[in-house]
């Protein structure tokens, strides 16, 4: 990265307004914020508050309100700068955001990524979130807080709250990614097809860790909590977590239909399907392994209140 730096302390960013990507563009560079406010901000094209390739992004003690990315113009996938994608954060080639003690709400983009559009088209990018971040009420049309592309991801003592997508993931969207959550909650968040809360696309790997998915919902699709679409090779890995109250017309609280999953140690309580699989859904060529773990009260209007499964034959 270049030498060039930013450092913002007790700064306040509001009513602005940028025609191209960011409001804050990082080429190269290092930004730091700290015991800052960040408040009714918009890009075109991505990254309402930062736009980042090849940069590097700290905050500290940061809160962001109304930060929005509004699509530019209909472009091609290596163009995801066009689409409307981060609402608050945009990460590109070999980008990195951390941040401890933030609280992000009410962002939203046209695209992808509610809060953060991070992608490793040309090299991966790297989020790292540790302790006292909130993101609540985030939208998009795909990852209502996160999109996630062949980059990475570390939510330790993350909530997501009330973050919508009006397609997959309600909370999460990762395709070609990894994310792990620790010492997590994720809240009352929806998607309009498949992952309520979280959606592990294509080579794609999820670890879910001591954490608390509850209340989510696939209103039109599959997996309430989570929807396992990744392949094979990953895996996507639930222990010592309690999935509770989630709700989706197939896999109240897990759904697969590709990839390796393993519930382990975990409590799935509550769960609701509309058709089938009130617990867990089982569908095309997955595989789903739960061991030492209990499946209480869950329910489906079809069959398999606990669990179904569905051959290719």
């Amino acid at each position: 990265m270049a030498d060039s730096q930013l450092h913002a302390v007790n700064v306040t960013f509001e009513h602005s307004y940028s025609g191209l990507p960011g409001n804050v563009y990082l080429d190269g560079s290092l930004m730091t914020a700290q015991d800052v406010l960040v408040r009714d901000v918009t890009a075109r094209g991505s990254g309402g508050f930062v736009s980042s390739f090849s940069g590097a992004l700290d905050l500290q003690h940061v809160t962001i309100e109304r930060a929005s990315a509004l699509a530019l113009q209909r472009s091609t996938r290596n163009e995801p700068w066009r689409w409307g994608s981060g609402g608050a954060v945009v990460l590109e080639s070999h980008s990195l955001l951390t941040a401890t003690n933030l609280t992000v709400s009410d962002c939203s983009a046209e695209g992808m990524g509610g809060f953060v559009y991070a992608s490793g088209l040309w090299d991966e990018s790297r989020v790292d979130l540790r302790g006292g971040v909130t993101v609540e009420r985030c939208s998009a049309r795909v990852g209502g807080a996160m999109y996630v592309e062949s980059s990475s991801v570390l939510a330790s003592g993350v909530e997501m709250r009330g973050c919508k997508a009006t397609r997959e993931g309600g909370a999460v969207y990762l395709h070609e990614a990894e994310l792990l959550v620790q010492a997590g909650r994720v809240v009352d968040c929806g998607a309009g097809t498949h992952g309520g809360g979280i959606y592990a696309g294509p080579m794609s790997e999820l670890t879910v860790l001591n954490s608390t998915l509850v209340g989510n919902e696939a209103a039109g699709g599959s997996g309430g909590a989570i929807h396992s679409a990744s392949s094979t090779s990953k895996r996507v890995v639930v222990k010592e977590s309690v999935l509770s109250g989630n709700s989706a017309l197939q896999g109240g609280a897990v759904a697969a239909v590709s990839g390796a999953v393993l519930v382990d140690r975990s409590v799935l309580d509550g769960n609701y399907a509309g058709i089938e699989g009130g617990g867990v859904h089982v569908d095309g060529t997955a595989t789903v392994q739960v061991q030492d773990s209990e499946i209480l009260r869950c329910s489906a209007d079809g069959g398999g209140g606990g669990a179904a499964t569905r051959g290719q034959g």
